[in-house]
């Protein structure tokens, strides 16, 4: 009985050596695994360090670039241009040279109605009141002109100025 008892107590310490040893085994190749976790760990995290520096970076460009913006638009609205940057547009109809033309027509047209009512001989309070309103319109005529000319520069400086 006692050298079964031994043999199987050598059996039962050669497992257990077997075992210990695959034991070994895998506790080893863990650490090995752990190693490299925390290797890909630390890059991750120096990767998500400089993907928050440059995200901040972009932020602040951004926020200079829109303060810019900001002060380019609020310069334009006062009427500044860069000379070095600014297109001239070249108007085929001048508005203010047809306004002019306008409004000298007009008043010639008046004027030649003035004239045809006292060659008549009619009396002359009719002609300046047809003066008058035909000045008025030619005013307002005028002003029309000045505010489409103005929408289309400030339409202009926000496309191409700044």
């Amino acid at each position: 009985g006692l050298t079964s008892s031994l043999s199987k107590a050598r059996e039962e310490i050669a497992s257990l050596q077997t075992e210990h040893s695959q034991t070994r085994e895998r506790m080893d190749a863990l650490l090995e695994q752990k190693k490299a976790d925390a290797l890909e760990h630390e890059r991750v995290l120096e990767k998500f360090g400089k993907l928050k520096t440059a995200l901040m970076g972009e932020r602040e460009k951004a926020g200079l670039a829109e303060d810019q913006a900001n002060h380019a638009e609020a310069l334009a609205g006062k009427g500044c241009y860069n000379n070095e940057k600014t297109q001239v547009l070249h108007l085929n109809k001048n508005p203010l040279a047809l306004a002019i033309r306008e409004k000298y027509a007009s008043e010639l047209a008046s004027l030649n109605d003035v004239i045809c009512v006292l060659r008549a001989g009619s009396g002359g309070g009719e002609d300046v009141a047809i003066e008058k309103k035909k000045d008025i319109d030619a005013q307002k005529y005028h002003q029309r002109l000045k505010e489409s000319f103005r929408e289309q520069i400030s339409l202009f400086r926000r496309r191409f100025i700044c």
